[in-house]
């Protein structure tokens, strides 16, 4: 690459008074030398450069003129040749999930930053049709039902570095191939928990005023049944969460300023923890014996599997109210239909059920009190701009640091839901 022999441009020299420290530096390259009419530099080749000229850009300011400035004196007045091979992005999620997840300012920030390759289609891609779209990408975004990076798929995918999900769960898109490899992997997973959080505790609240029964009455034709249980408010409650995972924490920080008493049970957090968090630690079996509301917020890992079985339902109080937003499989569902079904005064909010959705046939959906919604607790339309905005984030600071804000590693996945 050549740099011409030329004085630095008065209009961008007048931005280097006063210069920040590292001008002088970029001063120096830029200073014609009166014996060579033309030098290659191999400075410019050096990938670190691409990515401070790139941060100076995006700064703004001075900055914004530094880059411009050393733009100035590379052939061809646009960072060079070298300059404009950007990293080569995939982006897996179908067209109308992608809309929902960038918005207009995001989506244009990552097409001017990246080379991107976008699922053009209306629909979820399998292994075969993302192999076009990965066989050249360093960087690959996942959502809600992309293919699985298996060694076959990474097989297509030679220059993968990154493996960015824009939604909560890694799980079903990782292999041990994967991180065999070296690929880096990072969650959204902080982007969705306040939403779940927000969530969790609405269904707190209206499944202690009866707000769905009661409605699910009116509709019917009735009022204020007496068999119905009576509305009751949060004031006061024993709140037991279970899981002090990144939603459980969120929700622990939104119940804080209200009057209630809050239990924790994670076998992870001792007492100085959770009391720091505004909870007592205490075990399961205390938990759901003593609280008015339990809420699930357990990694979705084997050993916890049905871990709401029967013995552990028969702890929990007669008129409980149980939330589940975590996932389905937690709960022995068929035990819990049984102890719905004797526990009239009682009420379960389902989020999440094993399988989603539930079997048309499941007594879930017939039960009254029983609310279920379909899988909706982090699927607000701000929540899922949010996780764009996160997921440019994440693949800003890797080609630009190597960090990660929310890494996955192999050994969280034994822990993590």
């Amino acid at each position: 690459m050549a740099i011409r022999n030329t004085s630095t441009p008065p209009a961008m020299a007048m931005y280097f008074q006063p210069a920040p420290p590292f001008c002088p530096y970029l001063l120096a390259l830029m200073a014609p030398s009166p014996s060579v009419s033309r030098i290659s530099s191999p400075l410019f080749y050096h990938p670190s450069t691409e990515v401070l000229l790139q941060f100076f850009k995006d700064k703004g300011g001075v900055l914004q003129h530094a880059a411009a400035a050393v733009a100035y004196v590379v052939d061809g007045n646009d960072m060079g040749a070298n300059m404009t091979a950007r990293h080569t992005v995939a982006l897996l999620p179908e067209k109308p999930l992608t809309a929902k997840l960038f918005d207009t300012d995001s989506f244009q920030r990552l097409k001017q930053g990246y080379d991107v390759r976008i699922n053009e289609t209306e629909r979820r891609l399998s292994a075969a049709e993302a192999v076009p779209l990965v066989r050249d990408a360093e960087a690959a975004i996942t959502s809600w039902g992309a293919p699985k990076f298996d060694a076959e798929l990474l097989e297509a995918a030679p220059r993968l570095k990154l493996l960015v999900h824009a939604a909560g769960t890694v799980k079903p898109f990782v292999s041990p191939e994967l991180f065999a490899r070296g690929v880096r992997v990072s969650s959204s997973a902080s982007a969705i928990a306040e939403d779940v959080a927000v969530t969790a505790l609405g269904y707190i609240i209206c499944g202690l005023k009866n707000a769905f029964l009661l409605s699910n009455s009116l509709r019917g034709g009735g009022w204020r049944k007496p068999e119905l249980a009576q509305p009751r408010d949060i004031f006061g409650k024993t709140i037991g969460v279970i899981g002090a995972s990144r939603v459980g924490r969120a929700l622990l920080k939104l119940l804080r300023p209200l009057p209630v008493t809050v239990l924790l049970s994670d076998p992870f957090v001792d007492a100085a923890a959770a009391l720091a968090l505004g909870a007592q630690i205490c075990s399961l079996e205390e938990l759901l014996s003593r609280s008015h509301v339990v809420t699930i917020h357990a990694p979705a890992i084997e050993p916890l599997r049905n871990m709401f079985n029967a013995e552990m339902l028969s702890l929990l109080r007669s008129d409980v109210l149980l939330v589940n937003t975590a996932r389905g499989m937690l709960v022995n569902e068929a035990e819990l239909v049984d102890f719905m079904r004797t526990r009239p005064n009682s009420c379960a909010i389902l989020d999440v059920t094993d399988p989603e959705p539930p079997a048309e046939d499941s007594p879930l959906r017939r039960l009254p009190n029983v609310i279920l919604t379909p899988h909706i607790a982090g699927s607000t339309e701000s929540g899922l701009a949010r996780i764009g905005r996160h997921v440019l984030h994440e693949i800003d600071a890797f080609f630009s640091t190597g960090q990660l804000k929310e890494e996955v590693t192999r050994e969280m996945l034994e822990r993590i839901a």
